[in-house]
């Protein structure tokens, strides 16, 4: 299976140049700024108004947009993007509202727009590292049996592709400060914390001193359709 970094298989899939293009749940990334960069009007959107100053600072110039926006309510008019992009983010909206944010990209989207959706799978290396403190098996299943209810009321799959994503770790005191990301995680870290550390040293690939962890991803592009007159 490839290795590489989901930017890589956008920008080898998608047509940037002079596109409306948005970025769902895009926190502090710079994916916004990269497609901008390439020619798309691009626009970053997520829930956390300091994710979107942080990410909106860090390239000031690029040309890309930030707003607070949610996936389930997107701040753009029907039919004014042309793609909409979710990645590994998908599985971070409320299991409930997942198929209110499938539906949500084909109202903004133009017909024929495209839906690249790049979700990670529960399994490989990553997954297990964290799964005692935050198994997301339920969640990530979930969004993906969203993508599938899309693919049924108004989205035709174009392409679909694995790849592994290498995540790395400068130590183990560097995984678990950036794993800890609230109350909940810092508190089931503590409670298996010697689990934690045999998971570390056993599942990662020694790398610049530090450890590499395989996560394998999901890529599936679709492409908007009209909606039969009854859905």
């Amino acid at each position: 299976m490839r290795r590489c970094r989901p930017r890589e298989i956008f920008f080898e899939l998608l047509d940037l140049a002079g596109k409306r293009v948005v970025d769902v749940g895009c926190g502090e990334t710079d994916l916004a700024h990269r497609m901008a960069e390439r020619g798309a009007v691009a626009f970053g959107i997520d829930t956390k108004e300091d994710a979107i100053a942080r990410a909106q600072a860090a390239r000031p110039g690029s040309g890309a947009t930030y707003r607070v926006g949610c996936a389930e309510k997107m701040p753009f008019d029907d039919a004014s993007l042309d793609i909409v992009v979710f990645t590994n983010s998908l599985h971070h909206v409320a299991p409930e509202l997942m198929a209110a944010a499938m539906d949500e990209a084909w109202r903004v989207l133009v017909p024929g727009g495209i839906l690249m959706v790049a979700d990670p799978l529960a399994s490989g290396p990553r997954y297990e590292l964290t799964r005692l403190i935050d198994d997301e098996a339920e969640v990530r299943k979930a969004a993906w049996a969203a993508v599938d209810g899309a693919l049924r009321r108004g989205f035709t799959l174009e392409r679909e592709l694995d790849f592994i994503h290498e995540r790395p770790f400068d130590s183990y005191d560097d995984f678990r400060r950036k794993v800890c990301r609230n109350d909940k995680r810092t508190r089931a870290f503590a409670a298996n914390e010697a689990a934690m550390r045999r998971n570390y040293d056993a599942l990662g690939t020694p790398h610049d001193g530090g450890k590499v962890f395989d996560q394998p991803i999901r890529v599936k592009l679709m492409r908007k359709r009209a909606r039969a007159a009854a859905a």
